[in-house]
């Protein structure tokens, strides 16, 4: 991402129209700049109503970081904030795209801002932002809640809310109505301690059949408060308000993630069982108390999920498992992958002794492993273009997020498999 400082304008080099590549810059406003505020973000304003500036082709992340919005801040963030709605230049569609994202860090309203002041603000955001980001912001994101009528909407299509502090039952209560009432939303990031307090949150989600992606972490280590939260999310029996949402075949969700959760084996295979009957795409189990039947579970369902692509289960109880028990879990990964095509990522872990059998199918499926299976036969002038899907190596990854190593051998490996499955190259016919 691009960091624009403000009052600098640096020239836009145009390019055609691409709205899934968008290119976006950071706009942060701090104290740091010896300028006021609300002064450099009225320059901001000039600059971006300049006709020169490309709206169509960039997005913006607008950061307040650190700072009292005064009243004088405020007044200027409205002003932003209602910026004219980026339109197509080729005026080939009338279509109009919010390309302004905000995002509160460790922010706080001064006491000359009264409600309505705030609640204008927050309609502005509320009806015109791409994206809305609480970062330790409670006392923001406690009066955004406070004021939001029941007949608001949140027509943002992420919000995402990263709080350490404790939220009371009545804002709990509120953020749940929110949820239920945003059809816009697409994306929800939930990354706050949440207590029983909660439920009111999760009910909400059985219902959020719009969403495209969500994720959800639950401080339960840190503040070692809460234990049982799979509970609240999966349910004790399997019919807790994830389970529900999954269930209902009109839900889009695509990415989900669960980290840190506190999710045990009963809860983790009560979500993998509905796996199967959705578009779920990316999903990421990682960092919970998983054992021996929860992977067990998953790599036996392996063969069923067909839409899965990327894949995180690092950080689990059963890593600390004895070696044969890993072994069991590491076979049972294998033989579910043997028969998976889709996965094309995942955190490779040492603790499973067969690692880099299992990153060999990951290899053959990012290759294309699914063609050779077709019953039709594959032409010949496609084979150049299977081969050099493969790449000169392979990464695997782990160690924290980083890769701990290039296997040389494993596109040699992928080639081989492609090459026995068509005998036709190596014929001298």
């Amino acid at each position: 991402m691009r960091y624009l400082p403000a009052a600098v304008i640096r020239p836009h080099k145009k390019r055609t129209c691409n709205m899934t590549k968008r290119r976006p810059i950071e706009v942060r406003i701090d104290n740091f700049w010896g300028q006021a505020p609300h002064s450099r973000l009225n320059d901001l304003i000039c600059m971006f109503s300049e006709p020169s500036f490309d709206q169509w082709n960039y997005s913006v992340r607008f950061e307040v970081v650190l700072l009292a919005i005064t009243r004088p801040l405020l007044e200027s963030m409205i002003k932003f904030i209602d910026l004219p709605f980026a339109k197509d230049p080729t005026g080939t569609t009338d279509e109009e795209i919010k390309w302004i994202s905000v995002k509160f860090d460790g922010c706080r309203f001064d006491q000359q801002c009264t409600l309505d002041d705030i609640r204008r603000l927050f309609l502005a955001i509320s009806h015109r932002a791409a994206e809305v980001w609480f970062d330790r912001s409670g006392d923001v994101l406690s009066k955004f809640l406070s004021i939001c009528n029941r007949d608001d909407q949140l027509e943002a299509s992420a919000l995402r809310m990263d709080h350490s502090d404790e939220l009371s039952a009545e804002r709990f209560v509120q953020l749940g109505d929110l949820i239920q009432r945003s059809v816009h939303l697409k994306k929800l990031f939930l990354y706050l301690p949440f207590m029983d307090r909660a439920h009111k949150v999760f009910a909400a989600l059985a219902n959020a059949i719009e969403l495209r992606q969500l994720s959800i972490l639950e401080l339960w280590r840190k503040l070692d408060k809460r234990k049982d939260f799979g509970d609240l999310v999966a349910g004790e029996n399997g019919d807790g308000p994830l389970i529900r949402l999954l269930r209902n075949p009109q839900n889009h969700l695509k990415e989900l993630t669960l980290r840190d959760t506190g999710m045990k084996d009963h809860h983790l295979i009560a979500v993998l069982q509905r796996i199967p009957s959705t578009q779920i795409e990316h999903l990421d189990f990682s960092c919970n108390l998983i054992q021996m039947p929860g992977m067990l579970e998953f790599g036996n369902l392996l063969p069923k999920m067909k839409s899965l692509k990327v894949v995180y289960f690092h950080d689990n109880a059963w890593e600390d498992l004895p070696a044969d028990d890993r072994n069991t879990i590491g076979a049972a990964l294998v033989q579910g992958m043997m028969e998976n095509m889709s996965i094309e990522n995942t955190y490779a872990t040492k603790r499973i002794p067969q690692h880099r059998l299992l990153w060999h199918y990951v290899a053959l499926n990012r290759a294309g492993r699914r063609i050779v299976q077709s019953p039709e036969p594959i032409a010949d002038g496609l084979w150049p273009r299977i081969l050099a899907r493969v790449g000169p190596n392979v990464r695997l990854w782990g160690e924290k997020y980083g890769y701990f190593g290039i296997d040389h051998n494993a596109a040699a490996n992928v080639i081989y498999y492609f090459l026995q499955n068509c005998p036709r190259i190596l014929s001298r016919g």
